[in-house]
């Protein structure tokens, strides 16, 4: 699998091997929702580099399976990991910790929290159109 890596920032990016740019007019960390939409609004415009980072990879396959979801949280693939202090509430956990995933992907936490994407069917798009809605 391949790795993003910033050498030093504006200076020289790779995926892999191959040198991909010198200088974007954009740097954008983190491939979740909101960093994906962004990245994908600023490069519409043509004279725009933008490089999206991400330090996590393409999400598995599973990651589409709605029921296979939950097998991505506790994944070190997939998930930072994060756990939290769970109190008075956490009697019950071991080492009195919660996990909080996060996800760590393309798509973010999004990716693995039941939220995969689905291209909506154009004919709903324009009858919405068409109603004024």
């Amino acid at each position: 699998m391949c790795k993003l890596s910033l050498a030093v920032a504006r200076q020289e990016v790779f995926w892999g091997d191959c040198r991909v740019s010198k200088e974007f007019d954009f740097e954008i960390v983190h491939a979740g929702s909101s960093g994906a939409a962004l990245a994908a609004r600023l490069s519409e415009n043509p004279n725009v580099r933008v490089a999206l980072l991400e330090v996590g990879g393409k999400p598995p396959a599973r990651e589409e399976i709605p029921a296979a979801c939950a097998s991505l949280q506790l994944d070190p693939e997939c998930d930072w990991m994060f756990q939290g202090e769970a109190g008075k509430a956490g009697r019950g956990l071991r080492n009195n910790k919660i996990p909080v995933p996060r996800g760590k992907m393309l798509g973010g936490s999004s990716a693995m929290n039941y939220m995969v994407f689905v291209r909506g069917h154009p004919g709903d798009f324009d009858n919405w159109e068409a109603k004024g809605d």
